[in-house]
């Protein structure tokens, strides 16, 4: 089943930065003010 172009929910991480630090960030909103796509895929 093919879900491309759908909306997808909101998803958050823990990420480290360069520094160590552990930030949580939204997947989602990250690549829109990036203008990034992104691919989710699971199985």
């Amino acid at each position: 089943m093919s879900i491309v172009g759908k909306y997808f929910l909101d998803l958050s991480v823990n990420a480290i930065n360069e520094m160590g630090e552990t930030n949580r960030i939204n997947v989602l909103e990250e690549a829109k003010k990036n203008k990034k796509k992104v691919l989710l895929f699971w199985y």
